[in-house]
């Protein structure tokens, strides 16, 4: 039996209606895809190794203040970018210039030295525990030769040695102070010379020399990487912005998101009744708990109130 033109007219409607209706289902899930690909590539998880809470405590880095005409800026420039290049490389610390923790160098020095007891004081209050001093000491040069004779063979010896000193803010010691050192020898003939020429650094060419600079600072990094594991890792609430904590650690300190971050107050300094000096602060009241959610900046993060109330600025926090 035919149909009627009645009925092809509503059948052709329907289908119609179909048509159009997955059209715009299929469209509006290829938005949402899209959407929710391009937010997990924004947020940038694994912040640290999997299965591990090895965070990277932040270092102030400093340069020696010493007598500045025994070397040259070129080759404090060099030895300071090497140095870094070497713990970046090796991923275990976040290392940060003075103005990146807004920190004024010339409030920290006394007579052209570095102040110790305020360069501490202005970390800790910054949520830095650490402070790397850095020193490129003065290239020595020995020479040897024989005494007399037409042709006396001359034997040298050049010696480029790193100083780096780590120290802990909050107690103001030493982690480590040590010195690393490479040497090269080598021997040339003397034809003829009655006198003998004094050997210069400028005999030497800026190859060996960096050759040389680089693995004396090589020498200095499984030390100075064996340090971190006994710096206690913590930071700061930098702002509180309604629902939103935002701290000044983040992906590059070792936060991931979904850390669960425990909240202290200040604890009250104690001094020595005896020297009057001041032992540390004890641990300060647990206000409860943050749950990190993002990151944003060099090396911030965004949190919310996990447990507890009474959040300030400044307040320390640590894993939970």
């Amino acid at each position: 039996m035919g149909l009627s033109i009645k009925q092809v007219l509503l059948l052709t409607i329907i289908s119609n209606f179909y048509l159009i209706g997955c059209i715009s289902f299929s469209g509006r899930t290829k938005v949402k895809s899209q959407s929710d690909s391009k937010l997990v590539r924004t947020i940038p998880f694994e912040a640290r190794n999997y299965g591990t809470n090895q965070f990277k405590p932040r270092v102030l880095v400093l340069m020696a203040k010493v007598n500045d005409t025994l070397i040259s800026k070129e080759w404090s420039k060099k030895t300071e970018s090497e140095l870094l290049k070497q713990l970046n490389q090796a991923g275990t610390y976040v290392l940060l210039d003075p103005k990146e923790v807004d920190l004024d160098t010339n409030e920290l020095t006394d007579h052209g030295k570095w102040d110790w007891n305020k360069v501490f004081l202005q970390t800790k209050e910054k949520s830095v525990p650490l402070v790397m001093e850095w020193e490129l000491m003065p290239i020595q040069i020995q020479q040897e030769s024989d005494s007399v004779g037409v042709m006396r063979e001359r034997q040298r010896k050049i010696t480029v040695q790193v100083k780096v000193r780590l120290m802990e803010t909050r107690k103001g010691k030493d982690l480590t102070n040590e010195v690393g050192q490479a040497q090269k020898e080598d021997k040339d003939v003397l034809w003829l010379s009655r006198g003998e020429k004094k050997i210069t650094v400028k005999d030497y060419d800026n190859e060996t020399l960096e050759a040389l600079l680089k693995e004396a600072i090589t020498s200095l990094i499984p030390n100075l990487v064996s340090q971190a594991s006994k710096v206690t890792w913590s930071g700061r609430v930098a702002m509180i912005k309604g629902d939103r904590v935002y701290l000044n650690v983040g992906r590059q300190s070792g936060l991931q998101v979904g850390d669960i971050l425990k909240v202290l107050d200040n604890g009250d300094e104690v001094f020595d009744p005896d020297t009057g000096e001041s032992i540390g602060k004890v641990p300060g009241r647990m206000k409860g708990t943050l749950e990190v959610i993002n990151y944003f900046g060099l090396d911030g993060s965004i949190a919310v109130v996990h447990s507890g109330a009474g959040f300030q600025e400044n307040d320390s926090i640590e894993l939970y």
